[in-house]
């Protein structure tokens, strides 16, 4: 996500984990770099690694920090100044910094809240900086491994703090006297009590005195403490003549909602109704709430929901899900032709002033629901091995649903059809800075067209870094890649989806090409969210899993606009798609991409047996086959796709494949683009190239592992296939190439005019 300008991010940025659902983007140059660490899990072999250090400088406060490092089996440091740790255990550190007053100046640390993974002779340096600007940080994210607690501190004067405690797990124990966030808890219970406050001859009394709260790894716990004056008269409740119930709202929900249901449901996906009954008043009722779902018209469930612990409030609260009677709906009730019927107190258990006005809809016929019918997601996983480094991405059957997990719960998504491909070996290593991503997304855009595959082709690759570049994709067409590092790499998953289904990024944390259309400031979310999994509420202040700030959930915006790209006719916005033919036939696999500089970049077209791949429409370039008499063999007009996480859309691929006889391509001499204003050409392969693929070598390099090397002064590109299963497993380059395969020889061929091509023996 960017360098280069572009991708994702700059080799001086960081990466945050966030709360859960992680959904990490990458940060380009913005708001604090230090505050976007992410680190990954540790490894077996980093496990067996020698011990590591952490220096971490602290400078701009005049006293005594206040710093706490955690890590592996307990390890705990509290630092007050700049230290050095050393002989660490391998594995993930977390620093948090807290803010400190001195004298009469509050002092705020940046950043709060780092990761760091040590292991194999790290060295890491890390850098906390305070000021005195009077302002408090804001809470610390909860890791993988540690969650959050909201304690919500109401009713008091401005100049009164609360008494409110919160102790739990591993001895922890703090006073509060307002609202705060509390991060980085271990999971667990944790207790909060609250005191009487006396103030002014005035004594307010915390509701309720004494509570418990469940903090779960990656979550973020809500509890509130309400401050009430008890030397004052309390207004009288309403009388039963003048007590009145209504429902003000309703809607359901999957993980983003706006309060009048504009956002629609996917059909067979759980769901949550949450109704907001109110009242004229303040009471003391508890009500139940009944709700009746129908189906075209017939009644097909009811479910009442009983009343929280609290009375009817007098207006809507979205926050809270206390202020709301929330139901559970199940996926076999979420179909198109749903509508709802809610009403509250049905068997009349609370005197009211007025009887009739208890339905939502008023009108008493049921509110219809938007649900559509949305495509099963198709995903087919790539292991991509890095040649020039040997690493391979951490994808199989086992873990993928690891991968998949924030996309099942933010999107609008029911139905996932996922497989993990065979290892595709790329001659280009994945840098921090970007280099090396847009060649391999290229090639696995192309591999994808060779291969007439369906749905989203999603390579999966392992960095030797963890800030950096995380993930790329492209703009409206289905393919994207994304680093290994767990749990990030779920998030990291959904963000680049959500480009291949048209998104851009949303407008915050110094991303390229930020979509303008994007309605909520900030990048917010701008509604509401709801984490079934919890049975939380997500604040409509959260960020947009599109841009580069968290913590992150989805918007009402990016939420129907994923939903109807995939709601709609299926094509891509991309200019190409596969077409009815349904049987392989010779064709030529034409590729290439033009870069952020406006450099054309032409492959070499490969020869293959494959359903044909054509632009949908003309577009600003051309690309056409030429024989040795200058005649046109073929001709394609077309505009390339975009690339996100560059300036506006600056670095571009295609990938074609095109019907083209074996006659045909005999004559074939070079291959041609043109656009805008520029041109490049490409020979095809002779006989000195076949000849030089003839005489490969192939040798075992470790389990599962052969290295081929050819005269790449000859055959600058060989195609490299599995020979039973037909599948490309590279498109190598540089005469010298790791690929993954356990085969005993593999088909090598030429780009270019058809052949028999040549097989390569493996000696082990």
């Amino acid at each position: 996500m960017t360098s280069r300008l572009p991708l994702h991010a700059r080799a001086s940025r960081v990466w945050l984990l966030l709360a859960l659902p992680t959904v990490l983007a990458a940060c380009d140059d913005g708001a604090d770099p230090a505050s976007r660490i992410v680190a990954p899990g540790t490894t077996a072999e980093a496990r067996a690694a020698r011990a590591g250090s952490i220096r971490l400088s602290i400078d701009g406060v005049p006293g005594d920090a206040a710093v706490t490092v955690s890590g592996p089996s307990g390890y705990q440091a509290n630092l007050t100044a700049s230290s050095s740790l050393t002989g660490l255990a391998n594995g993930t550190y977390t620093v948090s910094a807290g803010p400190v007053n001195v004298g009469d100046a509050g002092y705020s640390p940046s950043p709060v809240y780092q990761q760091v993974s040590v292991g194999r002779n790290t060295n890491a340096q890390l850098t906390i900086s305070y000021s005195a600007d009077g302002t408090s940080p804001p809470p610390a994210p909860p890791s993988a491994t540690t969650g959050s607690l909201a304690v919500n501190v109401s009713g008091l004067p401005a100049d009164i703090a609360g008494a409110v405690s919160v102790t739990g797990a591993n001895g922890y124990a703090v006073q509060l006297g307002a609202t705060r966030t509390l991060g980085d808890l271990q999971a667990g219970d944790y207790a909060i009590s609250a005191s009487n406050i006396s103030s002014g001859g005035v004594t307010y009394a915390p509701s309720p005195a004494g509570q418990t709260a469940f903090v779960t790894a990656g979550n973020t716990a809500s509890v509130a403490v309400s401050f009430n004056p008890v030397d004052a008269p309390a207004p009288p409740p309403p009388s039963s003549s003048s007590l009145n119930l209504q429902i003000a709202a309703m809607y359901l929900t999957q993980s983003v909602q706006s309060l009048d249901g504009r956002v629609p449901l996917v059909a067979g996906k759980n769901a949550v109704l949450r109704v907001f009954a109110v009242a004229n008043g303040s009471n003391s009722a508890q009500p139940t709430v009944r709700a009746r779902f129908f189906r075209s018209g017939a009644l097909v469930s009811t479910i009442t929901a009983s009343a929280g612990s609290g009375a009817v409030p007098t207006g809507i609260n979205e926050a809270s899900t206390g202020a709301s009677w929330n139901v559970q709906v199940p996926a076999s009730l979420i179909q198109p032709g749903l509508s709802v019927l809610a009403e509250v107190d049905p068997d009349n258990g609370v005197p009211e002033s007025n009887e009739s006005d208890n339905q939502y809809p008023s009108s008493g016929s049921a509110a219809t629901i938007d649900v559509r019918v949305v495509p099963t997601l198709a995903v087919t996983f790539v292991p991509l091995l890095q040649s020039p480094t040997g690493q391979q991405g951490g994808i199989s059957e086992s873990n993928k649903e690891e991968f998949l997990a924030t996309t099942r719960q933010l999107l609008p998504i029911a139905g996932i059809n996922a497989s993990v491909r065979a290892p595709y070996t790329t001659s280009y290593a994945l840098s921090s800075n970007g280099a090396g991503w847009g060649e391999a997304i290229s090639e696995l855009w192309a591999l994808r067209a060779a291969e007439g595959g369906n749905g989203t082709y999603y390579g999966v690759a392992k960095t030797n870094y963890t800030s950096g570049v995380a993930g790329i994709g492209y703009i409206g067409a289905p393919t994207a890649i994304g680093w290994d590092f767990l749990p990030s790499a779920s998030g990291v998953m959904a963000h680049e989806l959500g480009h291949t289904w048209g998104r851009e990024h949303a407008p915050c944390g110094g991303v390229a090409g930020a979509d303008a259309s994007y309605p909520h400031a900030g990048g917010t979310i701008g509604a509401y969210g709801f984490n079934l999994t919890t049975g939380q509420v997500v604040s409509s202040d959260w960020k947009d899993l599109m841009g580069y700030c968290g913590p992150q959930w989805v918007s009402d915006y990016t939420y129907r606009g994923i939903m109807s790209f995939r709601g709609g006719s299926g094509a891509m916005m991309a200019s190409a798609m596969v077409t009815s033919a349904a049987v392989e036939q010779p064709a030529l696999l034409v590729w290439g991409r033009i870069t952020t500089d406006g450099r054309m970049v032409l492959e070499p077209a490969v020869a293959i047996d494959a359903r044909p791949v054509l632009p949908t429409r003309a577009g600003r370039y051309t690309v056409q086959g030429v024989d040795a008499n200058g005649t046109s063999v073929f001709s394609l007009s077309f505009d390339p796709v975009a690339l996100a996480d560059t300036p506006a859309g600056t670095e571009q691929s295609f990938a074609f494949v095109v019907p083209v006889s074996a006659a045909a391509q005999a004559g074939l001499a070079s291959v041609e683009l043109r656009g805008n204003g520029r041109e490049t050409r490409a020979a095809v392969a002779g006989a000195a190239a076949e000849a030089a693929v003839a005489a490969a070598s192939l040798e075992g390099a470790g389990t599962g592992r052969a290295r081929l090397r050819w005269n790449a002064d000859k055959a600058p590109l060989v195609v490299v296939r599995d020979p039973q299963t037909g599948q490309v497993l590279s498109f190598a380059r540089g005469g010298d190439v790791t690929v993954w395969t356990s085969r005993s020889e593999l088909d090598l061929g030429t780009p270019g005019r058809r052949t028999r091509g040549s097989r390569a023996q493996v000696r082990r």
